[in-house]
């Protein structure tokens, strides 16, 4: 067994130590998110009783089946409604039913959250100051935790009624006398210790699933991994909390963990003159990649400054460090006057919430309408608003990008160059006084591009915000900047108008603008 090997396996210790951590911080704080926990509870609990009740039926049947000729033998057949109870309530019923649902919802969640995951809406949540944590994880792990005891105690009660089925294959036995047989046999040391497990059960089914899906790694096939190790973590659990549920259910029965988070508010204060300040920012991935070297940047009130640099440069990672997606190994990053770096987490939503970001591939919720998909950070951020203003705001957006038509459209229904427009509605559903814009041309038409670019440059003018432009497209760059800058080598190399760029002695510079 390699160092290597072993210190991967701590790493992923520490890593879901830290990440079940932050459930039990979250799980306690405001908001709660409601209609997504009974959404997740409909989804988990409801959508899974046909299974479970077949399954349970069946472990009853066949358990009966299987253990009435043995019984026969000894003249025991008496015993076999209590015999079945006991063996389904104790330890076959949670179990199959554990295992039945680490394969169908923790894969479901795996696959869920990992595929939100490499299309960046994770992100996206979180530039909306929406936590995603939140959000995504703790309702469906509270979800699980709560309906996979009810889903068990669903499966004792049909597989105790297939163990009245089996009886009566072979002999004539009332369900008044099979069920009194049952209740004889049954005590409240039977059910206790198999319910407390059946929480650890649905806890972990839920936590493992969603920490492989919202852990995953780029790319497509990161998803089927997360889905298919979800399975097996899962069971692996499962089979391990059985194990050892005699020990810990007595000191799991009177645990309670409570904790109390102070909400701040980041003070609704900026410079006349800059809203953006960076100063010797840094960032590496990793020990030979560093990708910003020292950037010194400002972004005035009411300017849109555009960032030039050949792919790789560190273009996107520049604005990632702005809203708090990438972490900045040193440096100083000022928003409105507030160094972003020294902010808690709802500190950082707070000034999140007037920052618009725009992904370079929209990130529109697949699971959402384009109404939803505008009315989502609405609801959570202006809880004052009525449904009417809510709806007249988001017709206000789409009118904006003129799109108003496909308010009642899924994502998968709309272009590449609509699902960009639709993108920049939600961007500005909050009205933002910043907005950073990753590529917002890119993998458009022509036609397309230049109408994007005269959106910007619109929304600049009658709202007076104050932008970054990130692009490769030099027709964006000459129509929305006012002033462009170049990196090269993890700084900034070039700096000035289009006008003045373009006539830059420096070739290299020049070759942008060929």
């Amino acid at each position: 067994m390699s160092a290597g090997y072993l210190k991967n396996r701590f790493t992923d210790a520490g890593n879901i130590s830290l990440f079940t951590a932050r459930f039990f911080r979250e799980v306690f704080t405001f908001p709660f998110e409601l209609k997504e926990f009974l959404r997740q509870c409909y989804l988990v609990g409801y959508k899974s009783l046909p299974l479970v009740g077949i399954t349970g039926f069946i472990m009853g049947l066949v358990l009966t089946l299987q253990s009435r000729p043995t019984l026969a033998e000894f003249g025991a057949e008496s015993w076999l409604p209590g015999m079945v109870a006991l063996s389904l309530i104790r330890e076959i019923a949670p179990v199959i039913t554990a295992l039945i649902c680490a394969g169908k919802i923790a894969s479901g969640i795996g696959a869920e959250l990992g595929s939100m995951k490499v299309t960046e809406q994770i992100d996206a949540m979180e530039v909306s100051a929406i936590n995603p944590y939140k959000y995504l994880v703790v309702t469906r792990i509270l979800a699980t935790t709560l309906m996979i005891p009810v889903l068990v105690v669903f499966a004792d009660g049909v597989g105790i009624l297939g163990g009245y089925a089996g009886i009566n294959i072979h002999s004539d036995v009332t369900l008044f006398r099979y069920l009194s047989k049952v209740l004889d046999s049954l005590d409240f040391l039977d059910i206790l210790p198999a319910t407390i497990k059946t929480f650890f059960f649905g806890f972990f089914i839920g936590l493992i699933g969603c920490y492989k899906g919202y852990t995953a790694a780029n790319g497509t096939e990161s998803v089927g991994k997360a889905a298919n190790s979800a399975v097996v973590a899962a069971s692996l659990t499962i089979f391990i909390i059985d194990m050892l549920a005699v020990q810990i259910t007595d000191l799991f029965s009177n645990k309670m963990i409570t904790e109390e988070i102070n909400s701040k508010q980041v003070k609704e204060t900026g410079s006349e003159g800059r809203v953006i300040s960076i100063k010797e920012l840094y960032k590496s991935f990793g020990e030979h990649n560093a990708v910003l070297k020292g950037i010194n940047l400002v972004v005035a009130k009411g300017e849109n400054l555009v960032v030039l640099g050949k792919s790789g440069s560190g273009k996107s990672v520049v604005i990632k460090c702005l809203v708090g997606l990438v972490t900045a190994d040193s440096g100083e990053i000022k928003v409105f006057d507030t160094d972003i770096n020294t902010l808690d987490n709802d500190q950082l939503n707070a000034v999140r919430i007037r920052i618009g970001f725009l992904f370079q591939n929209s990130v529109l919720y697949d699971s959402m309408t384009v109404r939803q998909n505008l009315s989502f950070p609405l609801k959570r951020h202006a809880k004052k608003l009525s449904v009417k203003e809510v709806d007249d705001a988001v017709m206000d957006a789409l009118e904006s990008v003129g799109l108003a038509e496909a308010i009642d459209k899924m994502p998968s229904e709309l272009s590449g160059g609509m699902r960009k427009r639709i993108g920049l509605a939600r961007t500005l559903i909050l009205k933002p006084e910043i907005i950073l814009y990753d590529e917002p041309t890119t993998g458009l038409d022509t036609i397309t591009s230049g109408e994007i670019s005269e959106l910007i440059l619109a929304i600049q003018k009658k709202s007076k915000t104050s932008s970054i432009i990130i692009t490769h497209d030099m027709a964006c760059a000459r129509l929305t900047g006012d002033r462009l800058v170049i990196l090269k080598d993890g700084v900034i190399h070039a700096e000035g108008s289009y006008e003045e760029l373009e006539k830059s002695n420096d070739k290299w510079v020049r070759s942008f603008f060929v």
